[in-house]
């Protein structure tokens, strides 16, 4: 993100700013399903983020670039949403509240990055987005790891009943 907005002249550099997150919430999203479901609905999954990526950005970009960004990035986040509301089922609400701390944070980030052509501060809130959306991935690597032993002992658990 920082390579893309010091070199935004070229448009190469763009995919610096949304790919990673991209792979980083695409990836959250097959980890958290594959570790509670089968893996073929974490596949499912991936495929139809791409279907409905393709259909909305040809629907939108003509139209709005800054909406479609907008709601790609709410996409991104239901990516993720999704597949750990169902992890959280899973484990019980292990440490769930993590969860709601990155989801608290991430609707702010979402927010500061809408509100930044609104021009609440004379300096933009762009820099709000990337910090909210930090604190988001801190707390999801932190439930990650408080969950990771919780959730092997689960699968170890479930197994021996079946």
């Amino acid at each position: 993100g920082t390579v893309y907005h010091s070199l935004r002249q070229w448009s190469v550099f763009i995919m610096m700013d949304w790919l990673p997150i991209m792979l980083l919430c695409v990836s959250a999203g097959v980890y958290f399903l594959a570790q509670s479901t089968r893996w073929y609905y974490a596949a499912l999954m991936v495929l139809g983020y791409a279907a409905l990526q393709f259909s909305v950005r040809n629907w939108l970009t003509a139209e709005n670039a800054h909406l479609f960004i907008n709601i790609n990035y709410a996409m991104m986040a239901l990516l993720v949403l999704l597949p750990v509301l169902i992890y959280l089922i899973y484990t019980k609400w292990k440490a769930g509240k993590w969860v709601g701390y990155a989801l608290l944070a991430f609707a702010l980030a979402l927010t500061f990055r809408i509100a930044d052509k609104w021009e609440w501060l004379s300096f933009g809130t762009h820099f709000l987005w990337h910090s909210f959306g930090a604190i988001a991935t801190y707390c999801m690597f932190n439930y990650i790891y408080l969950t990771q032993h919780k959730g092997a002992e689960l699968a170890a658990n479930n197994a021996r009943n079946i």
